[in-house]
């Protein structure tokens, strides 16, 4: 079998890498990998993948499925959890082969977390399962384009080395690489179009929260697959789900939690400090660290107080399917008709959560303000695509107009505001890097968004953010 794969020096027993790449997919791969330094860290991590794959056993896995001879593979993309290949039939037609790997937390942070690495991998049969079932859900009740799934392996111990899934190629090229050439009046289209795919995704209709773990279930809900946001996943989710519609708050709760026990584990402790003190050298880590501690803690104790603080009426509380990651560089579109969306793929860590948390502008959409976007040409379009999207989604999900349009009810919109931003503090690893002076900010921006101006929630901001001054204080 040929193999194209640019960090490959050596081919492994059997396997040929005269193949040259095909794909427009592995020709920018390829011309990108050559920028790469020889001690960069990614790199390394993917060299310690491709070690663990038999690239014959997967071709054998493949004919296998398929029943057809696979004639070469190249790679052609790597994200923080897959490798993924181009597989080319006898017949002349091609799919994907995506495998699965876990969090390189022994090269991210050192030989001292390899065994949270072992930990991840073992997560990642649900992980997969999640994914495919994700998939099959949305393409059994919606006409969101997804890639059909031939075959998968959830297994760790598997013969290829790692568990794996056999797709469809879905047609066209991602967004994310066509939106540059594209004249603003395309990009318009591409928007409207857009945003009517994210309305379908918004308009399934679910009575619990967590993930979709069986596409035929009458109730199709399951645990969450813990998502790997920060370091933290070291700790297990105390509580995985499901939830019934009655608790919109508990992942975020669950998440928070988990927040709070690492920070204040020995290893979370240690690798906070180590990560400020490269940030913020002046910092009093003595004082500091123990800030952050108790920004954890009290902000946990914040979450029962969240529906008098940040009232939501019900239908955004309602469960919806929300995309892990609803960027440009995950949706497909085609070449010749940029208002043909011809796929939505990276489905893993997808979850049933509340609607006000599922609905995301895509990144090409955002505003980053004059300062970073002078051409106002560039921010009319913008401001334009952003509408045009917005639109989109009611359209195909009216029900959603509460939280795509929150601008037309300002208690609705400091509520949102609020709860981002919560979200913020609590779930995304915000200590490891933050500077006390924006921590301060958001605590600002939590007190403000606050819907009463007393009360036990008013008081754990207000707490905080005396703590807060005394640190930001000359």
């Amino acid at each position: 079998m040929k193999l194209f794969h640019g960090r490959l020096a050596s081919p492994p027993t059997g396997v040929d890498l005269s193949l040259q790449p095909s794909s427009p997919w592995a020709t920018r791969y390829a011309s990108r990998l050559a920028d790469w330094p020889k001690d960069f860290v990614f790199g390394r991590i993917s060299d310690s993948r491709t070690k663990r794959v038999d690239f014959l056993c997967l071709q054998e896995a493949i004919e296998r499925q398929l029943d057809t001879h696979c004639v070469g593979m190249e790679w052609v993309a790597e994200g923080g959890f897959n490798q993924i290949y181009l597989v080319s039939l006898a017949d002349g037609s091609q799919i994907v082969a995506r495998l699965s790997f876990p969090f390189p937390h022994d090269q991210m942070t050192g030989a001292a977390f390899s065994s949270q690495t072992e930990v991840d991998r073992a997560r990642i049969p649900y992980r997969l399962l999640v994914e495919v079932e994700t998939i099959r859900y949305v393409a059994l009740h919606t006409t969101v384009p997804v890639a059909r799934i031939y075959a998968f392996d959830t297994k760790v111990s598997n013969p290829i080395g790692t568990p794996y899934m056999l797709q469809e190629l879905l047609k066209g090229d991602n967004v994310g690489e066509l939106w540059w050439n594209l004249s603003h009046p395309e990009r318009d289209v591409m928007m409207a179009s857009l945003g009517r795919v994210c309305g379908g995704l918004l308009s399934l209709k679910f009575t619990s929260y967590g993930c979709i773990s069986s596409h035929m279930a009458e109730e199709p809900v399951g645990p969450i697959t813990p998502p790997l946001c920060t370091l933290a996943s070291e700790h297990s989710l105390e509580d995985v789900g499901p939830w019934p519609c009655s608790a919109p708050f508990a992942l975020m709760t669950t998440l928070a939690a988990r927040e709070e026990a690492w920070m204040r584990g020995p290893s979370g402790r240690t690798l906070v400090a180590q990560w400020r003190g490269e940030r913020h050298p002046t910092e009093d880590l003595d004082k500091t660290l123990p800030a952050f501690v108790e920004l954890a803690s009290r902000l946990l104790q914040l979450f029962p107080h969240l529906p008098i603080l940040y009232p939501l009426p019900e239908e955004a509380l309602r469960p919806a399917l929300c995309h892990p990651d609803f960027s440009v560089a995950n949706v497909m579109a085609s070449q010749d008709n940029p208002a043909n969306i011809t796929g939505l793929v990276d489905w893993e860590f997808a979850t049933v959560a509340p609607l006000f948390s599922c609905y995301k502008v895509p990144d090409s959409l955002y505003d980053y303000g004059d300062q970073n976007e002078p051409d106002p040409e560039e921010r009319e379009s913008k401001r334009r695509g952003r509408a045009l999207f917005a639109q989109g989604v009611i359209d195909a999900c009216p029900d959603a107009e509460v939280v795509v349009r929150p601008e037309e009810n300002s208690a609705l919109q400091r509520s949102l505001c609020g709860l981002q931003t919560l979200s913020i503090l609590t779930t995304s690893g915000f200590s490891r890097w933050c500077p006390f002076e924006d921590v301060r900010a958001r605590l600002v921006s939590l007190r403000e968004s606050a819907a009463v101006e007393c009360g036990p929630g008013v008081q754990i901001i207000d707490d905080l953010l005396t703590l807060f001054n005394i640190h930001t204080s000359p």
